[in-house]
């Protein structure tokens, strides 16, 4: 016995050495994350300081690295997923997250592979993939993988279908997901579009059709008639188009305080949250 004694504390201090250890965000949080519990993930330094808000790691389909702002409310709470636009990264839902969160929702805003800083913010998993894959082109569709995992990991979190935000080449994927995963129990898609002509000029279209889910979509005023093909191939029972009487303006800013008419874009939005209770 006693070498048996010894022999097990090196076990135990070694695996508690483990990096892969110490790192590993698959168990859900059970109260509201803080900031200052995950201060050496690396964040944008425009990144407001809300309170639960976090910032994490989650593995995309292919093992890369992606970036999440998590703003946690309640665990029974229903969770929104938010993809953000091209050239875009999670901070294009700063200003949104919170109000939604202020109602009662949990919030996953990703950062897909296919972004950037036009918006502001700081896209990390652009970093880790063009570190992974130095070579490759990223398309908008090498982004699907990192929405769906970025759903199976709300899903984990909280044990219930999500409702599924897209803004722009996001919002047509958010179509296509919509109706093929299980995992989303609606659709709120700002400014979808023939983002995918590479494929085949009505390849969001198509994939639209059939969608039996409840339906969100909106856009600018100019967006408004191409955006009424897709709401025309779903076939849910709830679905509904919001078209501003203002201008309007391209993809989930809509719902930026800066926006004109962004009143009556929250205004329609939440009708349609508010439908799915």
């Amino acid at each position: 016995m006693k070498t048996t004694i010894p022999f097990l504390l090196i076990l135990i201090l070694a695996a508690c050495s483990n990096p892969e250890q110490s790192t590993n965000m698959e168990e859900a949080p059970a109260a509201p994350v803080k900031e200052k519990q995950v201060e050496e993930t690396p964040k944008s330094s425009s990144l407001p300081n809300y309170p639960g808000m976090a910032t994490m790691y989650i593995d995309s389909k292919d093992g890369l690295k992606m970036a999440i702002n998590l703003w946690h409310k309640s665990q029974d709470g229903e969770v929104i997923v938010l993809c953000h636009q091209a050239g875009s990264s999670r901070n294009e839902y700063d200003e949104i997250a919170p109000k939604l969160n202020e109602m009662g929702y949990n919030c996953l805003a990703l950062d897909q592979r296919s972004g950037g800083d036009r918006l502001g913010g700081d896209n990390i998993t652009v970093k880790a993939a063009t570190e992974k894959f130095p070579d490759q082109e990223i398309k908008f569709i090498d982004a699907e993988q990192d929405i769906l995992a970025g759903i199976d990991y709300a899903y984990k979190l909280y044990g219930k279908p999500v409702i599924l935000v897209g803004s722009s080449y996001s919002a047509s994927l958010a179509l296509k997901i919509g109706k093929e995963n299980d995992k989303v129990k609606a659709v709120a898609s700002f400014s979808p579009g023939e983002y995918y002509r590479e494929i085949a000029p009505d390849f969001v279209q198509k994939a639209t059709k059939g969608l039996n889910k409840p339906l969100f979509l909106t856009s600018s005023q100019a967006e408004a008639p191409a955006v009424k093909s897709f709401l025309d191939a779903a076939e849910s029972s709830n679905k509904t188009q919001f078209v501003p009487i203002v201008e309007g303006i391209h993809g989930a800013r809509a719902l930026w305080a800066s926006t004109e008419g962004n009143e009556n874009y929250w205004k329609a939005f939440k009708t349609f949250l508010n439908s799915l209770k």
